[in-house]
């Protein structure tokens, strides 16, 4: 089965001369895989960020290097202290990247998911002197891969990105 969640754009603040961004809650298509039973081996899933490039309200609109690639990680069965463990580190990764539970790699040992791709995109800012984001990871595509001993209804998703925003998804 092929899964996509998409992380929709939040609402960002100024404070302190840094912004901060908001909880956002993904959108499952065509749904969350807990109701069809859970992953199942092989599985795919695709997560796709949102950028608020136009925020509102703001005493000024954040530069092009004040965004953060879309960073991923994955737990089985965490407790709450490990899930914001896990938030505060995938926060703090600015460059995008695939962390705890997820590999690049072909091979699926000792890890959630698997075979993880990015994707990259260059957002020009309006007005013009914001610059251009460049190369920002905003798309993760992996492969599931049922290995023994995860529970496939307790799989928890974490996620950063943006100005930043972050998110996180039991599923």
């Amino acid at each position: 089965m092929r899964y996509h969640l998409t992380l929709p754009k939040g609402q960002i603040k100024l404070r302190g001369n840094v912004f901060v961004g908001s909880n956002t809650e993904g959108e499952w298509s065509p749904v969350n895989p807990m109701k069809l039973g859970g992953w199942k081996k092989g599985d795919e899933l695709t997560v796709t960020c949102t950028f608020n490039t136009q925020p509102e309200g703001l005493p000024r609109l954040p530069d092009a290097n004040e965004y953060f690639g879309l960073s991923v990680a994955a737990l089985n069965k965490p407790t709450d202290q490990e899930i914001q463990n896990e938030i505060q580190k995938v926060k703090s990764y600015s460059a995008g990247q695939a962390l705890d539970g997820i590999t690049n790699s072909d091979n699926p040992a000792n890890s959630i998911f698997y075979k993880a791709k990015s994707e990259t995109v260059n957002i020009p800012l309006q007005p013009s002197t914001r610059g251009t984001i460049q190369n920002i990871v905003y798309d993760w595509h992996m492969v599931y891969t049922g290995n023994e001993g995860l529970d496939p209804n307790n799989i928890e998703l974490i996620f950063g990105y943006g100005d930043p925003m972050d998110s996180e998804e039991r599923t």
